[in-house]
């Protein structure tokens, strides 16, 4: 498993083990998306089109952003140069559509404060989310302590997109591949190097003041 998926976990998304979670078995995966992708027959009351990615990649990146840490900066990496990214205009709208455009920012976000520590976006929009609040408290410690992430950039798989209406909001699950990187949970503390891998992550999205908020953000668990 990705360390920092493995961190993630420890810091509070196995909070609810009553959803039936089994790891990221293929098997237990594609029967999920099978049946949800029969459920997403249903009407649609937003009517936007129907797509199996996001929006235009131009609609979700209005500002760029630094990259990730690479393997070969310093050991001990300072938090400089590197800008949280700007919500993009997809992720503004109403709809199917930009419940998937929010998402998508939001795991930016994630990148970002995993690189940073700085993790007041992620909390701000994950304020009623206790998945999201603990991803905020692992990444603002373990800065905090001397520690840091460098690399394991989230990228959401294009074709595995799943957005459902689910009163009152939109059900988002997503697959995302997580690249190789390492970590080190404190000043002086041990580098630990993990290899690729590929998650997964169901979302809960609600619009509040003509903004999307997350109410859950759980991922798939070894039981």
């Amino acid at each position: 498993m990705n360390e920092r998926t493995s961190e993630m976990h420890k810091g509070g998304l196995q909070h609810d083990r009553r959803r039936a979670s089994t790891g990221h078995g293929i098997a237990t995966t594609i029967t999920v998306l099978v049946v949800v992708a029969v459920l997403s027959g249903c009407s649609d009351a937003d009517s936007d089109p129907s797509d199996s990615g996001l929006p235009a990649k131009s609609e979700l990146t209005d500002s760029p952003t630094s990259l990730s840490p690479t393997e070969t900066s310093q050991t001990d990496p300072m938090p400089s140069g590197r800008r949280e990214p700007s919500l993009p205009t997809a992720a503004k709208r109403p709809g199917k559509a930009g419940a998937k455009a929010f998402v998508a920012y939001y795991i930016r976000l994630l990148n970002y404060a995993s690189w940073t520590g700085d993790a007041d976006a992620v909390r701000s929009y994950g304020q009623n989310c206790r998945g999201c609040r603990a991803d905020a408290r692992l990444f603002e410690s373990t800065y905090r302590n001397g520690g840091w992430f460098k690399g394991g950039k989230w990228t959401p798989v294009r074709t595995s997109w799943i957005a459902l209406p689910r009163h009152p909001g939109y059900f988002v699950a997503v697959n995302i591949d997580a690249a190789k990187g390492k970590q080190k949970t404190r000043r002086g503390g041990h580098v630990t190097r993990f290899l690729a891998d590929r998650i997964h992550r169901d979302f809960h999205l609600i619009r509040s003041e003509r903004a999307w908020r997350i109410t859950y953000m759980e991922a798939e668990i070894d039981l």
